[in-house]
Parts: structure tokens; sequence; C-alpha cells
């Protein structure tokens, strides 16, 4: 009986990320139906869709990962500003999370810059330049207290946070050197304009996402926890 639930439940999912427009192969659908049910890792972040930044890397995106196929680019839909990379969670802990875990400024009006971040500089970010210091330290402190209730594990850079959205992943050393091409046309194509998100706007776009461990390669990467929630939690219960 569980099987089938699982299954069934699976197919439903499929059904519904396509009527979000994350279309996929019936190769896909096939090999995701086989897949077990597993409820892989969260993160908190700030979902960047249907901003002027998605708007230009829905554009360029299909352009650029034609011209370097050796990077990894993220896609246009999946753009945010992490908060806290949580990792394997517990049912139990969700309030918890959601509490120390979401949190927002009460407003983002901020001009962006071209970083590169990552122990080799392998990626290429958009950094925000100018954000509430407060928020940054509250990011920093909820997150030692996740760590001191064992509800995360202390990360390398959890002593700095840096608010900034990864475009791109240089996967290997002899493709870093590629990240600068794409640096230069982001100088020249990327608008200059600010960020800006009203306090409501945050409160929506803070959330948690789910990365699936065992997903197919050509399977969106994150799923909104929520949506996953609604389809998954019976069979936990």
């Amino acid at each position: 009986m569980i099987t089938f639930l699982r299954k069934f439940t699976l197919s439903v999912f499929l059904v519904f990320l396509s009527a979000l427009q994350f279309p996929l192969s019936s190769e896909t659908r096939e090999e995701y139906r086989s897949l077990p049910v597993d409820k892989g890792s969260i993160a908190s972040l700030i979902s960047i869709q249907n901003t002027f930044i998605s708007i230009f890397w829905k554009e360029h995106h299909p352009i650029l990962e034609k011209a370097y196929p050796n990077l990894q680019f993220i896609r246009p839909e999946e753009l945010h500003i992490t908060l806290m990379a949580i990792g394997p969670w517990e049912w139990d802990h969700l309030d918890t999370l959601k509490k120390y875990a979401l949190v927002y400024p009460k407003q983002i009006n901020s001009p962006l810059v071209i970083y590169f971040m990552g122990k080799n500089k392998e990626w290429l970010t958009l950094e925000l330049e100018k954000v509430p210091q407060e928020w940054a330290k509250r990011v920093m402190h909820n997150k030692k207290h996740l760590v001191a209730l064992s509800l995360t594990k202390a990360a390398t850079f959890d002593h700095e946070f840096r608010h900034h959205i990864s475009l791109v992943k240089a996967t290997s050393s002899q493709s870093i050197n590629l990240l600068s091409e794409v640096e230069s046309y982001l100088r020249e194509h990327f608008p200059k304009e600010n960020v800006q998100l009203s306090e409501n706007e945050l409160k929506r776009r803070t959330v948690f996402w789910l990365a699936r461990p065992e997903r197919p390669s050509s399977y969106v990467n994150y799923i909104p926890l929520n949506d996953w929630l609604e389809i998954y939690r019976p069979l936990y219960e």
C-alpha cells in the first residue's frame, strides 16, 4: 500500500511541477517515478524570482550556457540569496528552524557588485553592496544558536554573512579562467539597478528550499519545502 501511495504521490508531484512550468522529459518522468521518497536537505533563502535580475538572467542564461558548456550556470528560477544551509532535517524541528532560519530585513535597497567567491574563487556572484548590518548580525547569531541546538552544523563561512546571488560555478581548475570572460560579459550587459524589496515582499520570498539528493541530473535542483510538504508529509505521519 505504501509503495502504491508513494508512486501515486510522485505522479501527482510531476503534474504539479509541470503546472509550475518546470517541464520534464518523458525519460526523466519515468526515472523520477522509480525513486524512493527522501526528505533531502534544506536551506533558508530569499528567492529572487520575478525580479529584474531573474528577467535578465532568463534572457542571457541560454546565451552564456551555450558559449561556456564547461561552466555550471544557476537556472533563472533558482536565483536566491542564501541565508543558512541547514542540511538534513526532522519534522519535529521545523517550527524551531522556521523561527531562527527565516530571517529577513525590513527592506533591501542595494546596488549589486559582481564578486568572485569560494575557496578557489570558483563562484561568480552578485553581491548586495548595502544591507542592514543588524540583519547580517542576526543571521549569524541565529545560525550559531541552531548549531548549539544541534539542528545544523557549523560551516566555514559562518563568521561572515555574504549576502549574494550565485550565478555561475567553475567545476574544475581548468574552467576557472572562463569565469573572467563571463564577468566581462556581465559588466557590459547587466543593468545598473538597485535591488529593491519591501518588508512584505521579503516576508513572502523568505522560504526553505529542499534539495533532493537522488534527483536525476535533468531535474530541477530545488523544490520549495512547502510544496513538498503538501504532497509527502502524509507518508511520514
